[in-house]
């Protein structure tokens, strides 16, 4: 297993890609848990350009609109591009953590909780 936790500097730093190289062994799945959407995180143009080439990605790829109708950065579709470089889909589980998640936002208001994962395999 892989954990991998980014904000948009991360992205545009190239972490997925990262990650891709640390990870021993095929990269089967990815699953990408509650993250800020696109309705919730306004973004720069300048941002929005260092991060599509971190997640190999044209910028309208991964821009999104938020809401009040301002452009924004779509973080399922920006890691979606770096998985879908290394030849993998992602999941997208949990929702906005913005507006439509049950947990904690310090982004959207300004809560100092945080989110844990857990990850385990089944036995076959």
């Amino acid at each position: 297993f892989a954990v991998v936790h980014a904000g948009w500097r991360g992205l545009a730093a190239g972490v997925v890609d990262a990650a891709f190289a640390a990870f021993r062994g095929p990269v089967e799945w990815a699953v990408l848990g509650p993250s800020i959407g696109a309705c919730c995180y306004e973004f720069g143009a300048a941002d929005l350009e260092l991060v599509a080439r971190g997640v190999h990605a044209d910028p309208a790829g991964i821009a999104g609109v938020t809401a009040l109708g301002t452009p924004a950065l779509d973080v399922a579709r920006a890691v979606g591009a770096a998985c879908g470089h290394h030849g993998v889909e992602i999941e997208a589980v949990g929702g906005c953590t913005g507006c439509t998640f049950d947990g904690f936002s310090h982004r959207t208001r300004g809560e100092l909780g945080r989110h844990v994962v857990v990850a385990w395999r089944a036995a076959a």
